[in-house]
């Protein structure tokens, strides 16, 4: 009967949990989040620096090794199309989404590279002919940008990785044992076709506009600031909203290159290349 009563007691008396920051209660802990925020920024600054350091590493290696191509990578074979359709058929029976999103992270540090070895490669032709310069400066305005964009949304990725990772080992555990476990919230295709979307358009050289209206710029704004605060406040207790919340990014991307497109705003980095290349000739 004193367990009963205690049980009931702890059931009825009111419980105050701290949900925002860190779930700090105790005014003598006033220092530990700044600390932390301190500590987490020089984190994400130092991930961004050692990221940037490798792919610029990568990239030359690449430019010395093997000459870089400017034209349109060759993206729609047979291969890569029925890869593409397998792995998109497949999530809502077998796969979970987190395969797929490890693929995209796999994609994106492509894409990533090879921007920065375009970007490089360019860089140094318009040093080597200083005549072509002024044709050439357009064109590397618009493959910094793609390159920043990039690795961007590399960074973003790469960060969300931890989240998605250990479902994946569960579901290859499973797999190694032939032991079929029905995940039916891990076969949401929603849940990663958007980021599948973006990828392959930055792996086709496509490139977001910057957006002209108000009602995009308000949107753009609004779930960028959202994504940031959500992440100082609720991350470290609500991590897997934050794969959804990336989702929702890269879906509001996607929305922005079909109103690029249908407005015939739509830019290609490649497209950009041949038209200088075109407009020399005259």
């Amino acid at each position: 009967m004193a367990n009963l009563d205690l049980m009931q007691d702890v059931e009825n008396s009111e419980v105050h949990v701290n949900m925002y920051f860190m779930g700090l209660e105790e005014g003598a802990l006033w220092f530990y989040g700044p600390l932390v925020m301190m500590a987490s920024l020089s984190l994400v600054s130092a991930f961004y620096f050692i990221v940037n350091q490798l792919v610029n590493i990568v990239s030359f290696l690449l430019i010395r090794l093997e000459p870089v191509k400017t034209g349109r990578p060759n993206i729609h074979g047979k291969r890569r199309t029925i890869a593409l359709a397998l792995l998109v058929g497949s999530i809502p029976f077998y796969l979970p989404y987190q395969f797929a999103y490890t693929v995209c992270c796999i994609v994106q540090a492509v894409v990533v590279i090879r921007s920065f070895a375009l970007s490089s490669h360019n860089l140094r032709d318009s040093i080597a002919k200083p005549s072509h310069y002024q044709h050439s400066t357009g064109y590397q305005v618009a493959l910094d940008n793609y390159k920043n964009f990039n690795l961007s949304l590399l960074l973003l990725l790469l960060w969300i990785l931890p989240v998605n990772v250990p479902v994946l080992i569960v579901w290859l555990h499973n797999f190694c044992l032939k032991w079929a476990t029905p995940f039916s919230s891990h076969h949401n295709l929603l849940a990663i076709l958007p980021i599948l979307i973006v990828v392959q358009g930055n792996v086709n050289g496509l490139m977001i506009s910057k957006p002209g209206s108000k009602l995009t710029i308000f949107c753009t704004k609004f779930m960028l600031i959202y994504f940031a605060l959500y992440s100082l406040i609720y991350g470290t207790r609500h991590m897997f909203w934050l794969h959804h919340l990336l989702d929702l990014t890269c879906a509001w991307f996607t929305i922005l290159l079909v109103d690029d497109w249908w407005n015939g705003r739509l830019q290609n980095i490649y497209s950009i290349r041949k038209e200088e290349a075109s407009s020399k000739l005259h």
